[in-house]
């Protein structure tokens, strides 16, 4: 697998859990960007009740990681065949906020090797209402170790707010789905 190309560019490794056509046009745009070079990988096409058609290129460069699924009562758990896959060469690795193996596991591997990280959340403290508070309390120790966190909006920076008590590595990225198209 190629996963970047030789150049001057900063080489951006995103980790997202499924490939979401209502994500694809935001994708394609930093696809675009001058001066990086993106790539990235999703735990899963799609989630089985979902039957999302794609065509071969969508105009960025991806990867579906080799996973196996497990529905639960908690949401799907991705399970990774290959790690090596895995921050390959990059200067800066973008995770989500799922707590899924690609995601902990890529976690680490930045943490050991001393890459940036940056979260991308748009989670808030209501939205944790019905999660396990072992799940809470990994995602606000995940977001401690994290160099720099994307919200959008101010219940997502609340949220970040309260489980690192900074604010000098919350920044706003606004959410970017055209809701009338995809509805």
């Amino acid at each position: 697998m190629e996963t970047f190309i030789e150049n001057n560019d900063l080489r951006v490794l995103v980790l997202h859990n499924t490939l979401s056509p209502y994500r694809v046009p935001f994708f394609r745009a930093l696809a675009k960007s001058r001066g990086y070079q993106f790539k990235f990988l999703f735990s899963s096409r799609q989630i089985d009740e979902h039957k999302w058609l794609y065509d071969k290129d969508l105009g960025f460069n991806y990867d579906i990681l080799p996973t196996k699924q497990m529905r639960t009562s908690q949401g799907t758990l991705y399970f990774l065949k290959d790690m090596r896959m895995l921050a390959k060469h990059c200067d800066l690795v973008v995770l989500s906020d799922h707590l899924n193996i690609p995601e902990l596991a890529l976690q680490s591997y930045t943490s050991f090797k001393g890459l940036p990280k940056l979260r991308w959340l748009e989670l808030t403290k209501d939205s944790l209402q019905d999660m396990p508070k072992i799940k809470i309390k990994l995602k606000a120790f995940l977001n401690r170790m994290s160099d720099c966190i994307l919200v959008p909006g101010t219940a997502a920076k609340e949220y970040v707010w309260e489980t690192t008590r900074r604010e000098d590595n919350i920044y706003f990225c606004n959410n970017v789905v055209h809701n009338e198209f995809f509805s």
